[in-house]
């Protein structure tokens, strides 16, 4: 009997709390995305790019401790490949070359207006905003397909505004919005085949869904909603949601 009370004992210290761990990690994956975190200090020199990759890293350990411990679910393969290439895409900023690179394309960001910062931040807003209001309104066969054109329009939203604020530096602006796209959680547009431009949602998706969608990744409101990174709300998403035909 006392064995088999120290081994009950010992089985429940080793639980996993995944909804501390869940929390935590919502933290983890919005400052791993950094648009979005209006505290993330971008990085000007060699000292402060050695903390950005020290917190980019931990931030990424964070996620790859929930995916390995929390996510049972077929959409857990998707993100085990968006971690992966989180991995590849971190070892190659923190390089050598690679911190040269980013500290040089990343100026353009550092010296932009509060005002120009806040249109990018704001297109994070409001693709985490779509996701939930996704997964509350639209049916579940038709969630991946309509966070497929959120992420389109999400995508287009930070082209814009860091052309905005970056051009005419072509070279610039392609380094950027490939590091943005690399953190705007892949693991939607591994699941999207045929819905990858706004326009071929604005053509195939629902009228009324369509239009709702859009509408809320326009806005500059900033209602409440429970989720901080497009990370954890993406696995949400994933996770809920019947995979399209």
């Amino acid at each position: 009997m006392l064995i088999a009370a120290q081994f009950w004992i010992v089985k429940t210290t080793d639980l996993v709390d995944c909804d501390a761990i869940a929390e935590e990690s919502d933290r983890c994956g919005l400052k791993l995305a950094f648009i979005g975190d209006r505290d993330f200090l971008i990085p000007g020199n060699d000292s402060q790019m050695e903390v950005h990759c020290r917190t980019m890293y931990d931030n990424y350990s964070c996620l790859r401790h929930y995916v390995r411990n929390c996510m049972k679910t077929v959409s857990k393969s998707l993100f085990v490949s968006f971690l992966y290439d989180v991995k590849r895409d971190l070892k190659q900023r923190c390089s050598t070359s690679g911190r040269e690179a980013f500290l040089n394309h990343i100026a353009c960001l550092r010296n932009a207006s509060a005002e120009n910062m806040e249109s990018i931040h704001q297109c994070k807003d409001n693709y985490v905003i779509q996701l939930e209001w996704i997964m509350d309104n639209v049916r579940s066969e038709d969630q991946i397909i309509a966070g497929c054109c959120a992420y389109a329009q999400t995508q287009d939203c930070l082209k814009q505004k860091t052309a905005k604020i970056c051009a005419p530096a072509e070279e610039t602006m392609d380094y950027l919005n490939k590091m943005v796209h690399s953190t705007t959680t892949q693991a939607i547009n591994y699941a999207c085949t045929k819905y990858r431009n706004v326009s071929q949602c604005r053509q195939d998706l629902d009228e009324v869904t369509w239009r709702r969608l859009y509408e809320s990744g326009i806005g500059n409101n900033k209602p409440d909603h429970h989720y901080k990174s497009s990370v954890m709300v993406t696995m949400a998403l994933l996770s809920s949601a019947k995979q399209p035909n």
